[in-house]
């Protein structure tokens, strides 16, 4: 399920960890994905047309990426501070940025793209290797979980959305009860 972090603006992936707020916004394309200043996102694709006559298409993409990730990191940065003002300093510990997850993309992205990019190979890497942050506790991650999903529940008209403590108690419950039944 996405997770508003403004009306009609959603992040893919969210992770709350020891080494971080992880923002990601996730494109699968296969192909080449190209990002250069003045010309903006594109797809180069490459394909057989009847007879085998190869084809080879520029697609332009509705979105500015980067932009687009910025204006998820900036509010989740502002829904921090305003939700959470004792916790502002987790804001240099937001980071992320455009996660291609397709295995068949080749990205050809100019030094201009604002924000951070990379295969999920580049990403899982990324996250592990990075410090841990010692304040970010799993206290800390579940009250900035609980500030984003009710932010989220907020926006997007929803009611009776269980907070991260109770959705953590209930994961547990499950995992408990599937490692009970396959030990039976």
């Amino acid at each position: 399920k996405e997770l508003l972090v403004t009306p009609g603006l959603d992040a893919d992936v969210l992770i709350l960890g020891p080494t971080g707020i992880w923002i990601l916004e996730c494109k699968y394309l296969a192909g080449k994905v190209v990002y250069k200043k003045g010309e903006g996102w594109y797809q180069i694709k490459e394909f057989y047309r009847e007879g085998g006559i190869l084809e080879v298409k520029r697609l332009p993409f509705d979105v500015d990426l980067d932009e687009q990730w910025l204006r998820e990191h900036m509010n989740v940065v502002e829904t921090i501070r305003r939700r959470l003002p004792a916790q502002a300093w987790l804001i240099p510990h937001i980071k992320g940025g455009i996660a291609f997850t397709h295995p068949e993309t080749a990205l050809e992205i100019y030094p201009s793209c604002r924000a951070e990019w990379g295969n999920i190979k580049k990403w899982l890497k990324t996250i592990r290797d990075s410090r841990p942050v010692p304040q970010l506790t799993p206290e800390v991650q579940l009250q900035v979980a609980d500030a984003l999903i009710t932010f989220a529940s907020k926006i997007g008209n929803e009611s009776g959305t269980k907070s991260a403590l109770d959705q953590a108690y209930l994961v547990h419950d499950q995992i408990v009860h599937q490692a009970q039944e396959y030990v039976k």
